[in-house]
Protein backbone atom coordinates (compact mmCIF):
# COMPACT_ATOMS: atom_id res chain seq x y z
CA UNK A 1 0.00 0.00 0.00
CA UNK A 2 1.15 3.42 -0.82
CA UNK A 3 2.31 5.77 2.37
CA UNK A 4 -0.59 7.53 3.71
CA UNK A 5 1.44 9.72 6.10
CA UNK A 6 0.94 10.47 9.34
CA UNK A 7 -2.82 11.99 10.03
CA UNK A 8 -2.70 15.21 12.71
CA UNK A 9 -4.63 13.54 15.84
CA UNK A 10 -7.59 14.82 17.12
CA UNK A 11 -7.07 16.40 20.54
CA UNK A 12 -9.16 14.67 22.84
CA UNK A 13 -12.13 16.31 25.18
CA UNK A 14 -9.80 15.74 27.93
CA UNK A 15 -6.89 17.81 25.99
CA UNK A 16 -8.64 20.23 24.83
CA UNK A 17 -10.45 20.99 28.60
CA UNK A 18 -7.05 21.29 30.19
CA UNK A 19 -5.58 23.69 27.20
CA UNK A 20 -8.53 26.10 27.59
CA UNK A 21 -7.86 25.84 31.71
CA UNK A 22 -3.98 26.93 30.73
CA UNK A 23 -4.94 29.49 28.77
CA UNK A 24 -7.68 30.87 31.03
CA UNK A 25 -4.94 30.79 33.91
CA UNK A 26 -2.33 32.61 31.60
CA UNK A 27 -4.62 35.69 31.15
CA UNK A 28 -5.46 35.81 35.05
CA UNK A 29 -1.75 35.77 35.25
CA UNK A 30 -1.11 38.79 32.94
CA UNK A 31 -4.14 40.65 34.30
CA UNK A 32 -3.42 40.24 37.66
CA UNK A 33 0.48 41.03 36.45
CA UNK A 34 -1.12 44.44 34.61
CA UNK A 35 -2.93 45.02 37.82
CA UNK A 36 0.02 45.00 39.99
CA UNK A 37 2.02 47.06 37.45
CA UNK A 38 -0.41 49.51 37.45
CA UNK A 39 -0.40 49.72 40.79
CA UNK A 40 2.86 49.81 41.51
CA UNK A 41 3.01 52.42 38.84
CA UNK A 42 0.54 54.88 40.68
CA UNK A 43 1.50 54.28 44.05
CA UNK A 44 5.32 55.52 42.79
CA UNK A 45 4.59 58.27 40.76
CA UNK A 46 5.96 61.41 41.07
CA UNK A 47 6.84 64.63 39.06
CA UNK A 48 10.05 66.74 38.19
CA UNK A 49 10.71 70.54 38.47
CA UNK A 50 13.25 71.92 36.80
CA UNK A 51 14.49 75.62 36.93
CA UNK A 52 17.47 77.62 35.99
CA UNK A 53 18.61 81.26 35.92
CA UNK A 54 21.71 83.10 35.40
CA UNK A 55 23.29 86.42 35.59
CA UNK A 56 25.83 88.92 36.59
CA UNK A 57 25.81 89.89 40.22
CA UNK A 58 26.13 93.46 40.84
CA UNK A 59 28.82 94.19 43.34
CA UNK A 60 31.53 93.12 41.03
CA UNK A 61 29.97 92.34 37.85
CA UNK A 62 30.51 88.29 38.23
CA UNK A 63 29.11 85.81 36.45
CA UNK A 64 26.35 83.48 38.63
CA UNK A 65 24.28 80.60 37.16
CA UNK A 66 22.23 77.86 39.14
CA UNK A 67 19.82 75.28 38.72
CA UNK A 68 17.27 73.77 41.15
CA UNK A 69 15.09 70.08 40.64
CA UNK A 70 12.14 69.56 42.25
CA UNK A 71 10.73 66.30 43.01
CA UNK A 72 7.27 66.35 43.99
CA UNK A 73 5.59 63.24 45.93
CA UNK A 74 2.55 63.05 47.71
CA UNK A 75 3.77 63.81 51.24
CA UNK A 76 7.23 65.83 50.52
CA UNK A 77 9.43 67.58 48.20
CA UNK A 78 13.16 66.95 47.49
CA UNK A 79 15.14 69.71 46.17
CA UNK A 80 18.15 69.80 44.92
CA UNK A 81 20.25 72.93 44.30
CA UNK A 82 23.42 73.38 41.68
CA UNK A 83 25.26 76.01 41.49
CA UNK A 84 26.28 76.35 37.88
CA UNK A 85 28.65 79.27 37.48
CA UNK A 86 31.50 78.76 35.05
CA UNK A 87 34.04 80.09 37.77
CA UNK A 88 34.67 81.28 41.67
CA UNK A 89 35.97 84.40 42.26
CA UNK A 90 34.48 85.64 45.43
CA UNK A 91 31.85 84.37 47.73
CA UNK A 92 29.63 86.52 45.77
CA UNK A 93 29.01 83.72 43.64
CA UNK A 94 28.44 81.76 46.34
CA UNK A 95 24.43 80.66 45.95
CA UNK A 96 22.63 81.18 49.65
CA UNK A 97 18.90 80.67 49.25
CA UNK A 98 16.11 79.84 46.79
CA UNK A 99 12.67 81.43 46.74
CA UNK A 100 9.77 79.83 45.53
CA UNK A 101 6.20 79.50 45.76
CA UNK A 102 3.78 76.04 46.04
CA UNK A 103 0.49 75.88 44.18
CA UNK A 104 -1.71 74.40 47.42
CA UNK A 105 0.65 74.29 50.39
CA UNK A 106 0.46 77.13 53.11
CA UNK A 107 2.93 75.61 55.31
CA UNK A 108 6.50 72.94 55.21
CA UNK A 109 8.93 71.95 57.06
CA UNK A 110 12.77 70.90 57.05
CA UNK A 111 13.13 67.72 57.48
CA UNK A 112 16.51 67.30 56.20
CA UNK A 113 19.57 69.10 54.56
CA UNK A 114 23.00 67.54 53.01
CA UNK A 115 25.92 68.53 51.07
CA UNK A 116 29.71 67.69 50.41
CA UNK A 117 32.05 69.91 52.70
CA UNK A 118 34.56 71.69 50.40
CA UNK A 119 37.61 73.58 52.47
CA UNK A 120 39.28 76.08 50.75
CA UNK A 121 43.25 76.25 51.28
CA UNK A 122 44.99 79.75 51.39
CA UNK A 123 46.70 78.62 48.17
CA UNK A 124 43.21 77.62 46.44
CA UNK A 125 43.50 74.00 46.53
CA UNK A 126 40.99 72.41 48.17
CA UNK A 127 39.60 69.39 50.10
CA UNK A 128 36.03 67.64 49.88
CA UNK A 129 34.63 65.86 53.21
CA UNK A 130 31.91 63.45 53.67
CA UNK A 131 28.13 64.24 53.20
CA UNK A 132 27.02 66.19 56.01
CA UNK A 133 23.75 68.39 57.30
CA UNK A 134 23.42 71.52 56.58
CA UNK A 135 20.73 72.03 58.90
CA UNK A 136 22.77 74.74 61.06
CA UNK A 137 23.46 77.38 58.82
CA UNK A 138 20.33 76.64 56.24
CA UNK A 139 16.56 77.27 57.19
CA UNK A 140 13.51 77.86 55.50
CA UNK A 141 11.46 80.62 56.09
CA UNK A 142 7.10 79.95 55.83
CA UNK A 143 5.08 82.67 54.93
CA UNK A 144 1.88 80.99 55.16
CA UNK A 145 1.33 82.45 52.03
CA UNK A 146 2.58 79.35 49.54
CA UNK A 147 5.56 81.16 49.18
CA UNK A 148 9.25 79.96 50.81
CA UNK A 149 12.48 81.27 51.13
CA UNK A 150 15.64 79.49 52.12
CA UNK A 151 17.39 81.58 54.64
CA UNK A 152 21.75 81.57 54.90
CA UNK A 153 23.33 82.85 57.61
CA UNK A 154 25.99 85.42 56.54
CA UNK A 155 28.89 84.61 58.19
CA UNK A 156 28.18 80.99 58.34
CA UNK A 157 29.29 77.74 56.69
CA UNK A 158 27.94 75.77 54.04
CA UNK A 159 26.90 77.83 51.06
CA UNK A 160 27.07 76.33 47.80
CA UNK A 161 30.25 76.98 45.95
CA UNK A 162 30.44 76.17 42.35
CA UNK A 163 33.38 75.03 40.08
CA UNK A 164 37.06 76.59 40.41
CA UNK A 165 38.46 78.30 38.31
CA UNK A 166 41.56 78.16 35.36
CA UNK A 167 43.90 75.11 37.02
CA UNK A 168 41.25 72.77 38.85
CA UNK A 169 41.41 74.64 41.89
CA UNK A 170 40.73 77.85 43.14
CA UNK A 171 44.21 80.26 43.49
CA UNK A 172 42.52 82.66 41.74
CA UNK A 173 39.76 83.54 44.11
CA UNK A 174 40.08 86.20 46.71
CA UNK A 175 40.13 86.21 50.14
CA UNK A 176 36.52 85.57 50.96
CA UNK A 177 36.64 82.16 49.65
CA UNK A 178 40.19 81.28 50.44
CA UNK A 179 40.95 80.10 53.75
CA UNK A 180 37.92 82.37 55.09
CA UNK A 181 37.05 80.75 58.10
CA UNK A 182 33.68 82.07 58.55
CA UNK A 183 32.82 80.65 54.76
CA UNK A 184 34.78 77.50 55.19
CA UNK A 185 33.74 74.68 54.40
CA UNK A 186 31.48 74.99 51.44
CA UNK A 187 28.92 72.98 50.08
CA UNK A 188 30.87 71.78 46.82
CA UNK A 189 28.51 72.32 43.90
CA UNK A 190 25.36 70.97 45.18
CA UNK A 191 22.86 70.71 48.43
CA UNK A 192 19.88 68.32 48.86
CA UNK A 193 16.81 69.59 51.24
CA UNK A 194 13.65 67.77 51.86
CA UNK A 195 10.78 69.63 53.04
CA UNK A 196 7.25 68.19 53.98
CA UNK A 197 3.48 68.87 54.30
CA UNK A 198 0.63 66.89 54.32
CA UNK A 199 -0.99 69.34 51.68
CA UNK A 200 1.81 68.11 48.85
CA UNK A 201 0.23 65.67 46.65
CA UNK A 202 1.55 64.89 42.78
CA UNK A 203 -0.50 67.71 41.79
CA UNK A 204 1.40 70.67 43.31
CA UNK A 205 3.10 72.96 41.27
CA UNK A 206 6.22 75.33 41.65
CA UNK A 207 6.69 78.66 40.57
CA UNK A 208 8.41 82.34 41.17
CA UNK A 209 11.61 80.93 41.76
CA UNK A 210 14.73 83.24 42.77
CA UNK A 211 18.11 82.36 42.77
CA UNK A 212 19.88 84.21 46.01
CA UNK A 213 23.47 84.37 45.86
CA UNK A 214 26.29 86.02 48.06
CA UNK A 215 26.67 85.07 51.67
CA UNK A 216 24.20 87.91 52.95
CA UNK A 217 21.70 86.56 49.68
CA UNK A 218 21.67 90.09 48.11
CA UNK A 219 22.19 88.95 44.54
CA UNK A 220 18.92 87.37 42.91
CA UNK A 221 18.47 85.69 39.43
CA UNK A 222 15.37 84.39 38.20
CA UNK A 223 14.41 80.69 37.61
CA UNK A 224 13.39 79.79 34.33
CA UNK A 225 11.06 76.57 34.41
CA UNK A 226 12.50 74.27 32.23
CA UNK A 227 9.44 71.47 32.36
CA UNK A 228 8.80 68.62 34.23
CA UNK A 229 9.00 64.81 33.33
CA UNK A 230 7.72 61.27 34.53
CA UNK A 231 10.40 60.20 36.83
CA UNK A 232 11.74 56.51 36.57
CA UNK A 233 9.35 54.75 38.84
CA UNK A 234 6.24 55.56 37.12
CA UNK A 235 8.20 55.44 33.96
CA UNK A 236 9.24 51.99 34.83
CA UNK A 237 5.92 51.11 35.31
CA UNK A 238 4.57 51.83 32.37
CA UNK A 239 7.42 49.91 30.53
CA UNK A 240 6.30 46.97 32.53
CA UNK A 241 2.70 47.02 31.02
CA UNK A 242 3.97 47.01 27.27
CA UNK A 243 6.64 44.06 27.71
CA UNK A 244 3.53 42.19 29.88
CA UNK A 245 1.21 43.02 26.96
CA UNK A 246 4.03 42.15 24.22
CA UNK A 247 4.75 38.39 26.13
CA UNK A 248 0.66 37.97 25.71
CA UNK A 249 0.22 38.46 22.19
CA UNK A 250 2.95 36.41 21.34
CA UNK A 251 1.65 33.79 23.24
CA UNK A 252 -1.77 34.15 21.62
CA UNK A 253 0.10 33.93 18.17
Amino acid sequence: MPGRGLLPQRATRGQRGLSMTLNKMFLGAVIAALAGVGFAAQANAAVIQNFSGSGIEPLDNLDVSAEVSFLIENGKITVTMTNTTPYTFASNQVLTGLDFTLSNVNTVSMTSATGTPRSVAANGTYTDGAAASLLSTWSILDTGTNTFSWSFNPNAEYGIIGVPEGDGDYSTANGSVKNNNGHNPFSAITGTFVITSAAITEDTTVSDVLFRFNTNRSSTVPGDDGGGEIPEPASLGVLGLGALALVARRRKA
